[in-house]
C-alpha cells in the first residue's frame, strides 16, 4: 500500500518523494544513463516533449502535444530518491484517430524496453505495423520477414 501504517504519519509520506518529477519523450538515440548532476538537464535538452510534474496526486496523466512522435520515454526525479510505481500506462496513436491499443505487458532491463500490444487479426493492421516498425528502424525488416505474417 502508499498508505503508511502508523496513523500518526503524514498520508503523504510515500506518495510526495515522487513529486517533482519529469515525463520525457525522445526520438533520438535512449537519454543519458548517467546519474545525478547534469543528467536530469540533458535528458530534458534532448527531448521533444516534457512535462513537469509538481502536484502530489494518486494519479497523473499527460497528452502530448499533438502530432508527437518518440521511441523513447523517460520518467525522472528532480531530486534524488527511490522512484516507484504502481502503474504506468502508456497509448500510443497512429495516424489522427486510430489508437495501437493498450500495451498488454512491458519489460525493462538496462538499455531496452519492450512494450507488447495485443495482436490483431486484420490484415491491414499487420501492414501497418511492418511500415511502422521498418520506418523506426530498416533492420526490423529482415527480422519481420522471418515470421510467418510478414513472409512474401
Amino acid at each position: 500500500t502508499d498508505f503508511a501504517s502508523d496513523p500518526s504519519v503524514d498520508p503523504n509520506t510515500y506518495s510526495k518523494r515522487l513529486f517533482p518529477c519529469w515525463i520525457l519523450i525522445s526520438q533520438q538515440c535512449p537519454f543519458p544513463s548517467d546519474v545525478g548532476g547534469d543528467n536530469l538537464n540533458k535528458s530534458i535538452n534532448m527531448s521533444i516533449a516534457r512535462k513537469r510534474l509538481k502536484k502530489n496526486k494518486r494519479l497523473s496523466s499527460w497528452q502530448p502535444p499533438m502530432n508527437t512522435i518518440g521511441r523513447f520515454i523517460r520518467i525522472q526525479l528532480e531530486e534524488v530518491n527511490f522512484l516507484h510505481f504502481a502503474q504506468i500506462e502508456i497509448f500510443g496513436v497512429y495516424g489522427i484517430n486510430k489508437s495501437v491499443g493498450k500495451i498488454a505487458s512491458v519489460c525493462a532491463g538496462k538499455r531496452v524496453t519492450a512494450a507488447v500490444i495485443a495482436a490483431s487479426g486484420e490484415p491491414a493492421d499487420f501492414d501497418i505495423a511492418f511500415q511502422r516498425a521498418t520506418a523506426a528502424d530498416s533492420r526490423n525488416a529482415e527480422i519481420l520477414r522471418s515470421l510467418p505474417p510478414y513472409v512474401l
